[in-house]
């Protein structure tokens, strides 16, 4: 579920081996989760923002 919210490049590192640790380190695998989980945040905040915005428009 979460790597179907990744940016199309940490996608594509996240199902290389070197995203899943095959060949990569601790470290990577944290970049990859934590810039996903940062992503999907601030989206979650623009979509909040916006619903905000949009249901005073309507009682203006």
């Amino acid at each position: 579920m979460a790597a179907a919210r990744l940016d199309p490049a940490l996608r594509a590192r996240w199902e290389s081996a070197e995203g899943r640790g095959a060949t990569g380190s601790d470290k990577e695998a944290f970049e990859i989760i934590m810039s996903a989980s940062i992503g999907a945040g601030l989206a979650r905040w623009d979509a909040a923002i916006r619903a905000i915005a949009q249901a005073s428009d309507a009682t203006a």
